[in-house]
């Protein structure tokens, strides 16, 4: 029977990856930790690709293809505390910089294969949810956008108007000059959050972190629409000042950001528990996966990486092409079947018919640490 309760919507984080697992031929994957926060970031970065190298290069690594990484080795440090470049003998294929703020481990690796590995690049991009900052006071705001796709995107509002200090003159002006104040901070304020609404319009982003004055905050919550505000989260902090004080702690925009992750992950095993106790639309376990995966049937993969599991599966050259066995590939017309670990051949099989993908956290999700939401019975 069909599901009446819709898939929760959940990040695409291996759209434009698609095209690449289409590609035939091996391919060399080099995840390199390039942290910039460490003295001499340049040279420490190129120590450990020199070291990763020399391991390539004694596992029979080409130079050629060794060279093209290296080339992107030395600025890498600027751009993210985490490289992977995928390399095919034609060239690079892939790169990318990123990093999961959680992840503490500096891990660097490469490997030759039939499939590129991209379960690294998925985890950055699964780590990484849009979010808006908002630095606000009765002077106007500072707007801040994270996205994955390029640098923070931020802009200022400065809106001219009243006074914006609170006067106390005394006598019976007084409460005339603090209503001109909240009136001139109401302004403001509303100017800010015609500026957040194009911004939202813009990166669609999951969460808005909010800080600053208590009644500029205030005020500007009223000045938003009902379904923007829901988005709307409240901490400490204030506007950047000239001495580079202020701001918000980074460590609570990154609690916002795991909330937001974990309630995506908790919304999708949800939905693969109900379909798998009703025995409908899941399907749990590698044979039942792959089976899955080589019907195009697939709506979401459900995988753990596990670095210790050396499991392996059986790839053609399409990416539907996935078997627990040889013979199963030759039953579909494969010449040359190859060997690949059980996970990259099930990620490449899934962008490859289009299927979202949901990494999981150690001990949670189903069995063998695989499973899948189906699109058809």
């Amino acid at each position: 029977m069909e599901s009446a309760e819709p898939i929760p919507e959940a990040d695409e984080p291996g759209r434009d990856l698609a095209e690449l697992v289409q590609e035939p031929g091996e391919f060399l994957s080099v995840l390199l930790t390039t942290d910039p926060a460490v003295e001499n970031a340049a040279q420490r970065s190129e120590l450990r690709w020199k070291s990763l190298r020399s391991d390539l290069e004694q596992r029979g690594i080409a130079e050629e293809v060794l060279s093209v990484v290296e080339a992107f080795v030395p600025e890498a440090h600027l751009q993210g505390s985490r490289l992977e470049v995928v390399v095919s003998t034609t060239g690079a294929r892939h790169v990318e910089h990123g990093g999961d703020p959680n992840d503490a481990t500096e891990h660097d690796e490469g490997r030759w294969g039939r499939t590129p590995w991209l379960l690294p690049i998925l985890s950055w991009r699964q780590a990484t949810v849009p979010h808006v900052v908002v630095l606000i006071d009765r002077a106007g705001a500072d707007l801040f956008a994270f996205r994955r796709e390029g640098p923070a995107v931020h802009e200022e509002v400065d809106p001219p108007g009243e006074p914006l200090t609170r006067s106390k003159p005394g006598g019976w002006s007084q409460r005339r000059y603090q209503q001109r104040a909240e009136n001139s901070w109401e302004k403001g304020a509303g100017d800010v959050a015609k500026e957040l609404v194009l911004l939202v319009e813009r990166f669609e982003p999951r969460i808005i972190v909010v800080a600053g004055d208590v009644r500029a905050v205030q005020f500007l919550r009223e000045a938003l629409p009902k379904e923007m505000d829901e988005l709307v989260r409240v901490t400490s902090g204030e506007r950047p000042n000239p001495d580079g004080s202020g701001g918000i702690p980074q460590d609570e925009v990154d609690e916002f950001v795991a909330e937001v992750i974990q309630r995506d992950t908790d919304e999708v095993l949800a939905k693969f528990e109900e379909e798998l106790g009703q025995g409908d639309l899941a399907a749990e376990g590698r044979e039942a996966v792959i089976e899955a995966l080589e019907k195009a049937q697939v709506e979401v993969l459900l995988i753990r990486d596990d670095a210790e599991d050396e499991r392996t599966a059986w790839i053609g050259p399409e990416p539907m092409h996935i078997g627990m066995a040889r013979d199963r590939l030759e039953a579909m017309g494969v010449d040359e079947p190859h060997e690949a670990r059980l996970r990259d051949a099930a990620v490449r099989a899934a962008l490859g018919t289009a299927a979202r993908i949901r990494l999981l956290p150690d001990g949670r999700g189903p069995r063998e640490g695989i499973g899948a939401i189906l699109r058809w019975r």
